[in-house]
């Protein structure tokens, strides 16, 4: 009877992904009743979506929608919001970026002096073996 409550009570938090959420609900059917229906299912996370995101992935109410059908209308509207408004603009800083890019700047620079260094180092001992092996076949 406990997880009726909690299916009953589920909602989709503020900040909470929707998908997190549909998963998580879809989850507590599946405890409750391994049989319960699709549409059973899908109307359990109707009830409990964000308002926001419920006026713009069902716009019209009438008709029955399958569980897969739902997941297609909000991973349309993720695909969109994302579009249009993605989730990392406005966490950097321009200057933050500048930084960052500064600091890759010097790491590659030494990650190839190092490498530079390294391959100097193997094409001396690869001449001087060849020299040596040269004067060896001269005498």
């Amino acid at each position: 009877m406990e997880l009726d409550s909690q299916l009953r009570a589920r909602r989709q938090g503020p900040g909470e992904p929707v998908m997190t959420y549909c998963y998580d609900v879809v989850y507590l059917c599946s405890k409750i009743n391994a049989d319960m229906s699709e549409q059973e299912k899908v109307q359990h996370i109707l009830r409990g979506l964000s308002p926001s995101l419920m006026e713009k992935v069902m716009p019209d109410l009438t008709q029955p929608f399958t569980f897969d059908q739902l997941f297609a209308r909000i991973q349309v509207h993720l695909l969109f919001s994302n579009t249009l408004n993605p989730p990392y603009a406005g966490f950097v800083t321009k200057e933050e970026l500048n930084a960052s890019i500064e600091s890759l700047r010097k790491e590659i620079k030494e990650d190839v002096a190092s490498t530079l260094t390294s391959f100097t180092a193997a094409i001396k001992d690869i001449i001087w073996s060849e020299l040596k092996g040269s004067k060896t076949n001269e005498c």
